[in-house]
């Protein structure tokens, strides 16, 4: 099994360097991932270094409350961060608990030992469920401990060719923190010799302390809205968009008072921006009214109008602006996370496919 994984990455690794010319994304995080081979620093070898892995900015949430905790108790380990995803290195590349942010190269073999090398964490630790078999094989025969924290397990980990797998890949942990009481049986089930614990979602830690922070730190003042009608519409698709852009419209049509909606794309790329604008009539993007707003202007958004966000790292904030949310994905694979919204209190509204949240 791990020789025809190994193959297959082999095979994917050379599609990769193929169709990356064509993908800007893809191209940029071949580029950075080969950036993390140069790095040496000698003083490090005075240190600790705990190495987290988390595959996005969702997952990477999780890990803060550990890793400021760690640094605020032992300001002289070193943190080593790394995603496989573009927005979660490009969010999180400036966090400031981090001593470095990295880009983990492709799970080739070759690259994942030298990977390994390279950084030589004391001690190692994945977040929930992204695991690469060649990085976690080789840290384990280097003898480096192996935690996997929030974990949750594949509901299609009964699946008789996918089961031997997971197997291989769980049991080169120490320690398994399972997410919650379903995952936690799931884990026992495989029979794996990691200890396995039943442990709380930081995650939730984490976003009690965002919003009381984020509170206090609104990007948009409430001046700005005439009214408290506002809609966040945080981390839409296509489909989304087009659901709640028709809904607030028949709404407004039909009353009075008007709803202003806040439109957060899950990717804010330009041409799903500029088709947000084409179907909207009174649209202002967060750059323009944020330059407006910092130049000293006294703005006042009517009621019914729509601000598009046009960079990552501002939905939380602009949830204390709703008096309602709607988040995106639930139409596709799964909602994004409800969590935040439901943080402060607002009623939050998504598609059918929301048990992953």
């Amino acid at each position: 099994m791990i020789t025809i994984y190994n193959i297959l990455i082999s095979l994917a690794y050379a599609i990769i360097k193929i169709i990356k010319i064509f993908i800007p994304k893809l191209n940029d995080r071949e580029k950075g991932a080969a950036r993390t081979f140069k790095f040496f620093i000698e003083d490090w070898e005075k240190h600790k270094k705990i190495w987290f892995h988390a595959s996005s900015m969702g997952e990477f949430e999780q890990a803060k409350p550990i890793i400021e905790r760690i640094k605020r108790q032992n300001s002289y380990v070193k943190i080593v961060c790394t995603f496989y995803s573009p927005s979660g290195y490009n969010s999180q590349r400036n966090y400031p608990f981090a001593d470095a942010v990295f880009y983990m190269p492709i799970d080739k073999k070759s690259k994942a030992q030298k990977f390994v090398d390279v950084i030589d964490p004391d001690i190692a630790i994945f977040v929930r469920y992204d695991a690469w078999l060649n990085h976690i094989s080789y840290a384990k025969s280097k003898g480096i401990p192996l935690l996997l924290i929030n974990a949750t397990v594949p509901k299609f980990i009964d699946n008789i060719l996918i089961k031997p797998f997971y197997r291989t890949i769980y049991s080169h942990f120490n320690e398994i923190y399972a997410v919650n009481q379903e995952h936690y049986d799931r884990f026992q089930s495989l029979e794996i010799s990691p200890k396995i614990y039943l442990s709380s979602d930081t995650r939730f830690d984490r976003i009690i302390e965002k919003v009381d922070a984020a509170k206090d730190k609104k990007i948009l003042p409430q001046s700005i809205f005439e009214d408290r009608n506002v809609l966040v519409a945080g981390s839409v698709w296509g489909k989304d968009f087009d659901l709640i852009a028709k809904s607030v419209a028949d709404f407004n049509q039909m009353n009075e008072q008007k709803i202003t909606t806040i439109f957060a794309p899950h990717e804010p790329e330009e041409n799903f921006i500029k088709h947000i604008e084409s179907n909207l009539e009174d649209s202002i993007r967060l750059s323009i009214l944020l330059k407006r707003i910092e130049n000293g202007e006294e703005v006042k958004l009517p009621q019914g109008s729509n601000i598009i966000v046009d960079s990552i790292g501002k939905l939380l904030s602009l949830y204390g602006n709703g008096s309602l949310a709607f988040v995106g994905g639930a139409f596709g694979v799964g909602v994004h996370s409800l969590t935040e919204p439901a943080g402060y209190g607002l009623p939050v509204f998504c598609g059918p496919n929301c048990f992953n949240s």
